[in-house]
C-alpha cells in the first residue's frame, strides 16, 4: 500500500532529521570532553569541570590535540593524553589560576615537554579556528570566544544541507535554537546563519524570523 504524506509532514520529517542530525554531532563532541574529563581524573589533581561549561566546543577541539599527543610522543597513558590535552586547553583559551597546579602536575610526572608541544600545537588550532569562524561571519576578539562558537565546527556540514534545502527553514531553525549543547543567544546564532546563507547561497533566513521566533528571551541554557 502506497502512503501519500502533506507538505506539512514532509517538512516536519525533514526538520527532525536536522534536528537528529545537529544534536547527534553536539552530543558527540560534548561526550568527548566528558570521557576526557574522566581519563584526567584518573591520575591527576586539577578539576577540569570547568571544560563542560564549554563542552561540545572544547569536544570539537580536542580530538585534534589528543591524536597530535597520541602521534608524537610513544609511552603516554590515555590519562596523560587526557591531561595533556585539557591542561593546553586551559591555558591557551581560559588563561586560569589552575594553570599553576596543571604545571606542577606535569613537572611532577616529567611532562613538561609534552605540555609546552601540546600549548604550542593548541595556539595554532586556536588561530585556524578562528580563521575559520571569520570565514562564517562570527568575529571573535579574544580567545574564550574562539571556543564559545567552535560547537558550529561539527554542525556546519547539518547548517549547509538545511541552508541548501527548500523545505527546510523556519522549522528547523527553531530545532537548532532548541539544542540544550549550544551556548550562544538565539538571536546571536540566527545572524550566523544569515551570514552564511548569504555567502553560499541566494536562499535567505526570511525577514520574517524574527516574528516567528522569539529572540528577546534568553535561550533555554547558556551553558552547556
Amino acid at each position: 500500500m502506497n502512503y501519500i504524506i502533506t507538505e506539512e509532514q514532509h517538512q516536519l520529517i525533514l526538520s527532525e532529521g536536522f534536528k537528529d542530525a545537529v544534536e547527534s554531532r553536539l552530543k558527540k563532541a560534548y561526550d568527548f570532553t566528558k570521557d576526557v574529563i574522566s581519563k584526567a581524573k584518573e591520575q591527576y589533581r586539577v578539576s577540569f569541570r570547568f571544560a563542560l561549561t564549554y563542552g561540545a566546543g572544547i569536544g570539537a577541539l580536542a580530538p585534534a590535540v589528543n591524536e597530535y599527543l597520541a602521534g608524537n610522543f610513544e609511552g603516554l597513558s590515555e590519562s596523560d593524553i587526557a591531561a595533556l590535552t585539557l591542561s593546553a586547553i586551559s591555558i591557551v583559551f581560559f588563561k586560569t589560576k589552575d594553570s599553576v597546579g596543571v604545571y606542577r602536575d606535569m613537572k611532577k610526572n616529567g611532562l613538561l615537554n609534552e605540555l609546552g608541544d601540546a600549548v604550542s600545537f593548541t595556539e595554532k588550532l586556536k588561530d585556524r579556528t578562528s580563521k575559520i569562524l571569520n570565514v562564517l561571519g562570527v568575529s571573535v576578539y579574544q580567545a574564550l570566544d574562539v571556543l564559545a562558537f567552535s560547537f558550529l565546527l561539527p554542525i556546519i556540514p547539518a547548517i549547509l544541507q538545511m541552508l541548501g534545502n527548500q523545505d527546510l527553514d523556519m522549522v528547523a531553525l527553531k530545532g537548532l535554537l532548541n539544542s540544550s549543547y549550544i551556548t550562544i543567544s538565539a538571536i546571536t546564532l540566527k545572524n550566523i546563519i544569515e551570514k552564511l546563507s548569504e555567502k553560499i547561497s541566494p536562499k535567505k533566513v526570511s525577514d520574517d524570523v524574527n516574528d516567528e521566533l522569539d529572540l528577546n528571551q534568553p535561550p533555554e541554557s547558556d551553558i552547556v
